[in-house]
């Protein structure tokens, strides 16, 4: 966590850094809102028809221990900010700022490489991505 993070928790460079509220107290030593983390439960995804709620619901069960989420998915995503509000393990949230697009596939290859331990999972909208694309290159040449 430390490669996103500032001196006491606080976020680099201006960087919406979240775990549902109590990361920045887990890593200044929140005894007790650490304990409520690690009592909760990964919520099972629902079942039936594909819908952008089930998907935000099976990213946040599947996602990994310390993953960093680079979140642009705009209208479809608003589901994974409760889907992952019970995770018991601390992870990385960043979100797209103002109403700039484009910005999840150079912001995935970034922290991917500034924090080379952690697995990214970048949660991209179609529109916005075509802004980018060449990100997509650069991706596959550095982050094999």
């Amino acid at each position: 966590s430390e490669c996103l993070l500032g001196e006491g928790g606080e976020g680099k460079d201006g960087a919406t850094i979240s775990n549902n509220g109590n990361s920045v107290n887990e890593m200044k030593g929140d005894k007790k809102a650490s304990k409520k983390k690690k009592n909760s439960k990964r919520r099972q995804p629902s079942k039936g028809r594909l819908t952008a709620q089930k998907l935000c619901e099976a990213i946040a069960f599947l996602q990994p221990e310390g993953a960093i989420i680079v979140d642009e998915s705009l209208t479809s995503g608003t589901a994974y900010w409760n889907a992952s509000s019970t995770l018991p393990t601390p992870f990385t949230h960043l979100t797209l700022t103002g109403g700039a697009i484009g910005i999840g596939p150079p912001l995935s290859l970034g922290v991917a490489i500034a924090c080379p331990g952690r697995r990214v999972i970048n949660f991209q909208a179609d529109g916005s991505g075509m802004y980018t694309l060449q990100a997509l290159w650069s991706q596959v040449r550095r982050c094999r």
